[in-house]
């Protein structure tokens, strides 16, 4: 279960197609669509007060302040980073684009 997990992040912060998915965790296309789903439905219904849209007069007000603290329009949120730790990868030319610098391996999400 931890592989397809890891896939999952691996798609989601890389933006990577399924094909280049299954080939580095060499797990079937059916398998990465299907946890993909039921990841993104768990984040949904636990975290949908955390990661939402502003709406109605919030959403004005939010946009207002990312122009005037940024200057740039039309802004309505911005998601935070966080580095999830992971084992070392089993592969070592993958091992650089993982490390960590306050040390070991993450993946950004």
């Amino acid at each position: 279960m931890e592989i397809h997990v890891s896939c999952v992040i691996y798609k989601l912060v890389h933006g990577y197609n399924f094909l280049i998915c299954i080939q580095l965790f060499a797990i079937e296309k059916f398998i990465v669509s299907l946890v993909l789903h039921e990841f993104v439905a768990v984040i949904n219904i636990y975290f949908w007060k955390l990661i939402s849209w502003p709406v109605g007069a919030y959403m004005c007000i939010v946009m207002n302040d990312f122009k005037l603290w940024c200057g740039l329009p039309s802004v309505q949120g911005a998601i935070d980073g966080i580095h999830l730790l992971i084992s070392k990868p089993f592969m070592p030319f993958l091992e650089d684009y993982y490390y960590f610098k306050y040390g070991g391996y993450s993946i950004v999400a």
